[in-house]
């Protein structure tokens, strides 16, 4: 874009202008979440990958299900992968929001999902 100005008794076309940038880019959005789909062990490690595309660098925040309470996970963070290690067998469900660094939601994206422990 490109703003003119002049004063009201100039002649010129314009006596002075600005000229300024700035990139539209899609919103985040999640395109693939990977997770073990076969039972887990109590004390061990899982590890939970985000893919995404978009936006101009995406934040990530996962949140788990214990005792009908959601507790955060990993708090927002450039970083994708979530290592989480179950204290006691149960079914954990997880939200995963994602936003990017300049939006000023409490996310622009999640993605649900189960994660089973024996």
């Amino acid at each position: 874009f490109s703003v003119h100005v002049k004063d009201s008794r100039s002649k010129a076309s314009y006596d002075d202008f600005y000229v300024f940038y700035y990139d539209v880019v899609d919103g985040v959005k999640i395109t693939g979440v990977t997770y073990p789909t076969e039972p887990q062990a109590v004390n061990q490690p899982v590890v939970v990958n985000a893919t995404t595309t978009g936006g101009t660098k995406a934040l990530y925040e996962y949140w788990v299900l214990e005792n009908g309470v959601w507790k955060i996970a990993q708090a927002y963070s450039p970083e994708s992968k979530l290592t989480w290690t179950p204290a006691k067998a149960g079914d954990y469900k997880f939200s995963l929001h994602v936003k990017d660094q300049h939006s000023t939601k409490e996310y622009d994206t999640y993605e649900a999902f189960f994660i089973k422990v024996n």
